[in-house]
């Protein structure tokens, strides 16, 4: 497992965007009952860095939920997510992914999974 966290870290450290550390994005979602304990969560998402030659990524994931008690729930879905970034060279290298599929240089759309465990406050 260290081997495989050292190489995380040193992908992410050579990645040229590593440095520009701030972004700004929105996203909309809602929850919808399905019964008492499960529910249905689409949520889509726009983030895009601070600057001049800045990587966008839009996202959606359907997440189904289950709620083991009032305040404590677990969500997982499929993902998909567009990445568009200003040069041909720069697409990302997600750390884990189901698929890739490179519309062109600057465009692609990543397939993955997003878990999640949630506490309300």
């Amino acid at each position: 497992m260290s081997d495989f966290l050292s190489q995380v870290i040193q992908e992410q450290n050579s990645n040229t965007y590593n440095s520009n550390r701030f972004a700004a994005g929105a996203g909309f979602g809602t929850i919808v009952p399905i019964d008492d304990s499960f529910f249905f969560n689409p949520e889509i998402s726009g983030l895009s860095s601070l600057e001049s030659n800045s990587r966008n990524l839009t996202s959606f994931v359907p997440y189904f939920g289950y709620n083991f008690s009032e305040r404590f729930s677990i969500t997982a879905a499929p993902s998909v997510t567009w990445s568009n970034t200003p040069r041909d060279t720069d697409l990302l290298e997600p750390i884990f992914s189901i698929s890739n599929f490179e519309i062109d240089g600057r465009d692609e759309i990543i397939v993955g999974a997003r878990v999640s465990v949630r506490w309300r406050l």
